[in-house]
């Protein structure tokens, strides 16, 4: 086996195996009352597969409308392109993409036999994040190669659990409320999420290099606030024998 075939194999290997040990970790936060693999599974193919084909045409229409390509970007083949316009680009691909993935949790979560306490919202929210960083990186391994699967592993598949998580506080706060689950009324944070979305993924083409050093402080935040919320749902998880009524 040559050394090209090697990086293919090791990179499909971490692309897997990754995926595989966060949504370990994900599991492992709903310690009363853990979503069965297969649920989790279930939602991270199903949810992960539709939401990038929907978002891979979605960022083909801006493609159509804009100056600037994604692709390009991508390769950082920028040439003249401002600032300015990276950023919206972004932005408005990062909109696509988190308006794609919230569609999928909406629709499972509500078909869902499995949610049964409110952090279930958080949770299939971050699955979804994941699902579609998955597939996502598929695209991306057969455009780019395998080496860009290293670096996504590090950096774009916690950037879409993060960015989940913001809009699936709404899922989860609303399952604690008890109140039913309204489409458009997760717009606040679904905005929220993209545009953390977008600045991080143009900050990578703008910043370059010294993004990789600021990244690991911005996911800690963003861990840090997440388990707060998650903290406080698992005092309303009906399985606490410790629950807040």
């Amino acid at each position: 086996m040559n050394f090209e075939n090697s990086i293919t194999w090791f990179a499909l290997a971490a692309l897997i195996g990754g995926t595989y040990f966060y949504l370990t970790l994900l599991r492992k936060v709903d310690k009363f009352d853990p979503e069965p693999l297969h649920a989790l599974m279930y939602v991270l193919v199903i949810g992960g597969i539709g939401s990038v084909f929907f978002a891979i045409l979605g960022n083909q229409l801006l493609e159509s409308f804009s100056r600037v390509s994604l692709s390009s970007l991508v390769k950082d083949e920028i040439g003249q392109t401002n600032n300015l316009d990276i950023i919206s680009v972004f932005l408005f691909s990062a909109f696509n993409e988190e308006l794609c993935k919230y569609t999928f949790a909406f629709w499972l979560i509500r078909k869902s036999k499995h949610v049964n306490e409110p952090l279930d919202g958080l949770i299939y929210a971050i699955t979804i994040g994941l699902g579609f960083s998955f597939f996502e990186n598929i695209t991306y391994f057969l455009q780019f190669g395998a080496e860009v699967v290293f670096a996504r592993m590090l950096l774009a598949v916690p950037l879409h659990m993060a960015a989940a998580a913001i809009w699936g506080v709404y899922l989860s706060t609303t399952l604690a409320k008890q109140k039913p689950l309204i489409f458009v009324n997760a717009l606040p944070m679904l905005l929220l999420a993209s545009l953390f979305h977008g600045l991080w993924n143009a900050s990578t083409t703008i910043m370059g290099g010294f993004f990789i050093l600021l990244a690991p402080f911005v996911l800690r935040f963003c861990v840090k606030r997440v388990k707060v919320v998650i903290d406080e749902l698992h005092l309303q998880s009906p399985f606490n024998p410790k629950r807040i009524q």
